[in-house]
C-alpha cells in the first residue's frame, strides 16, 4: 500500500483517523477502546501529547503526527516478541535519539560546516545527557503503568514513590484518584491544568489518604479528557 506523503500541512491527523490509519496497517488494538489505548501510551511517553485543534467540521479534537502509526506498528511488534515494557521504552527512546541525530546531519550545510559541526555535537552532548537522565530515573518513575487494562472509564493513576506527575480526568467524569505513597495528613499538593476543564469552573482536592493517594475532583463533569499536572510537596 502506498504511503500518504507526510508534509507540514498533512502531517497532523485527528484521534479518528490515526485509529483508521492503524487498523489499516494491521494495528490491534484489543479488547479496549482504541481512544483510551493512544491515551494510555501517551502518559507512558510512548507517544507524543495530543494537540488539540479543529477539525474540518470545525470541532475541537484531538490530534496526533501521521508517524505515530509507525510507532504503534513498532509498539506490536515489541509487544508480539514478548519485549517487556521498559524493553519498549528503551526501544522507543533510541529510535527518536537517532531520528535527531539524522535529522541534525540533514541540516548541515558545506558552507557553514564549522558552525554547523560545533552545532551537531552540542546536540549530540544534550541527547546524551538527555539519555543519562533517563537511565537515572527509577523504573517506577519511567513506566508509570504496570497494568494495560484500561477497560474501566474511571481509572486511577499509581505514581508509586514519585511526587510529581501527569493525569487526566476522563470525559463525562468529575473525578480521579492519583495513588501516591508519599501523601502524609501535612502534604500540599499542587494542580495545574493543561487541558481546558469545560464546562467545570473550579476543582480542589477532595480527599488524600496518608500512605495511598488523593483524589481530584471538578464541580461538574468535563466534556473531554482534561490532563493536569500535579505535584506533593511534604
Amino acid at each position: 500500500m502506498k504511503k500518504k506523503k507526510i508534509t507540514k500541512n498533512n502531517n497532523l491527523l485527528s484521534v479518528d483517523k490515526i485509529i483508521q490509519a492503524a487498523k489499516k496497517e494491521g494495528i490491534d488494538f484489543g479488547k479496549t477502546d482504541p481512544y483510551n489505548r493512544l491515551r494510555y501510551y501517551t502518559k507512558i511517553g510512548w507517544l507524543p501529547h495530543m494537540i488539540r485543534k479543529k477539525t474540518e467540521r470545525g470541532e475541537i479534537a484531538g490530534h496526533y503526527p501521521l508517524e505515530v502509526v509507525e510507532t504503534l506498528k513498532i509498539i506490536q511488534d515489541l509487544k508480539n516478541s514478548g519485549a517487556t515494557n521498559e524493553q519498549i521504552n528503551s526501544k522507543l527512546h533510541n529510535t527518536q535519539t537517532n531520528q535527531n541525530i539524522k535529522q541534525s546531519i540533514r541540516m548541515l550545510t558545506v558552507k557553514d560546516s564549522v558552525t554547523s559541526y560545533a552545532l551537531l555535537g552540542l546536540i549530540i552532548v544534550l541527547i546524551i545527557l538527555q539519555i543519562t537522565q533517563l537511565k537515572k530515573k527509577d523504573p517506577k518513575n519511567v513506566i508509570l503503568y504496570a497494568n494495560d487494562d484500561l477497560s474501566s472509564a474511571n481509572q486511577n493513576y499509581d505514581y508509586a514513590n514519585v511526587t510529581s506527575g501527569v493525569a487526566y480526568i476522563p470525559r463525562g467524569s468529575k473525578s480521579i484518584t492519583v495513588k501516591n505513597t508519599n501523601i502524609n495528613e501535612l502534604s500540599k499538593i499542587y494542580i495545574t491544568f493543561n487541558d481546558d476543564y469545560s464546562p467545570a469552573s473550579k476543582y480542589w482536592v477532595s480527599s488524600k489518604t496518608a500512605g495511598e493517594g488523593f483524589t481530584i475532583e471538578t464541580d461538574v463533569p468535563v466534556k473531554a479528557d482534561s490532563e493536569f499536572n500535579w505535584w506533593v510537596s511534604n
